[in-house]
């Protein structure tokens, strides 16, 4: 599990004293269930009652005292004076000591306060990313803006996703999550910032075959995140070189990184299992992925991570070949014909590659998907141990 620097998410819950009305002095004695859902606390008279009370605390001024348990939430005019918004008080002292941690937290849980936002380096439909800097530890970040007011709900879920799958990621080869700062409008993700470019730039820059030396090298890191990935119990599903980004713009020093999680999802333990879309901790059944990537199950009923394998399979033939993509038409509708029946072929791409590579990427894009290799046996494949070709 990532543990964020200053940001805070997630639920946290349980009981307070509310002890005056909202903007008032006015006291009132009334037990609340109070939810700080990010940064925004609201207060309930149980559980499962109505909120009658919800404001977001970021950027806004908490005040605690440990003698009466008292933690009142500030706000601050444009003068930077202070008006009282609501007192509360907790319980007992262990309780008090959880809510005064929660709230300080959640005040300062505001991206300005921490990272300055420098110049753009890629942008979307809905979402940016941008060059950033630390401004306690002065390193370097990526962070990416996600307006999630300006998407639609169906696009909302994925970039929900997308936060949840990063904080429970920790690995080499995996873009690290730094902070996540969240509110109904908007969404802040830092990560660590990669400046080596993508592998994408690596086989546009060559366009000639790679060497089966470097091409090892990096299908390791590649497929070393993806077995990680799967034992988190997470696929991928738009596997790509745009999403392998390189530490250095030389491949013979660069570790990959796998990034970009806005389509991947959980799945079922038992990661092979095709997953229903009522199964909130499955993968959806909607076709998602980039051309030419893209698994033939995933255009079937139901599919698990065998898809990102798949995808694996297309990344090596890419980098044995020079760039030339093993499911080629005029279409996408046409690629999606050839993948189906996987149509492709060695002799014009890559036909002076070992024995062992052309049978390690017949492995990875098996149309049948539980007879495709997973991750952990592509690792063991004996073209990783053929150190001289």
């Amino acid at each position: 599990m990532s543990h964020l620097r200053y940001g805070i998410v997630g639920l946290r819950a349980g009981y307070l004293r509310q002890d005056s009305r909202p903007l008032a002095f006015i006291p009132i004695k009334a037990v609340r269930y109070a939810r700080l859902e990010g940064t925004r606390l609201s207060l309930a008279k149980g559980p499962y009652g109505e909120v009658i009370w919800s404001f977001d605390i970021a950027g806004n001024v908490i005040e605690t005292n440990a003698d009466d348990r008292k933690l009142a939430i500030y706000i601050l005019d444009s003068q930077r004076r202070k008006r009282r918004v609501m007192l509360l008080s907790a319980l007992d002292d262990k309780s008090f000591a959880r809510w005064s941690a929660w709230l300080v937290r959640a005040s300062k849980s505001v991206l300005e306060m921490h990272y300055t936002m420098d110049r753009l380096i890629s942008k979307g439909a809905f979402a940016r990313v941008v060059l950033g800097n630390d401004l306690h530890t002065r390193e370097q970040v990526a962070i990416k803006l996600i307006e999630k007011s300006n998407a639609p709900p169906s696009e909302r879920k994925y970039y929900e996703r997308e936060v949840k799958i990063m904080q429970t990621l920790s690995h080499p080869n995996i873009v690290q999550c730094f902070d996540v700062f969240d509110n109904r409008l908007r969404t802040r993700i830092v990560m660590e910032y990669i400046q080596g470019g993508t592998l994408s730039d690596i086989i546009s820059d060559t366009k000639t075959p790679m060497p089966e030396s470097t091409a090892r090298r990096l299908m390791l890191d590649i497929l070393c995140g993806v077995e990680y990935l799967h034992d988190m119990n997470t696929v991928h599903r738009d596997l790509k070189p745009d999403n392998c980004l390189l530490t250095s713009a030389n491949p013979l020093e660069a570790t990959v990184k796998l990034s970009d999680f806005g389509l991947s999802n959980f799945v079922a333990e038992n990661g092979r299992q095709p997953c229903y879309p009522s199964d909130e901790h499955g993968v959806y059944t909607s076709a998602v992925g980039s051309p030419g990537f893209v698994a033939p199950e995933i255009f079937a009923a139901r599919y698990g991570t065998a898809v990102d394998i798949w995808s694996c399979g297309v990344i090596l033939y890419m980098l044995l070949s020079g760039g030339i993509m093993p499911f080629r038409g005029k279409s996408p509708s046409e690629i999606i014909v050839h993948a189906k029946k996987g149509d492709f072929g060695f002799e014009n791409a890559i036909p002076q590659c070992s024995a062992a590579a052309k049978d390690l990427v017949r492995g990875l894009l098996n149309v049948d998907e539980k007879q495709r290799l997973t991750a952990k046996q592509a690792l063991g494949h004996r073209w990783f141990r053929e150190k001289n070709s």
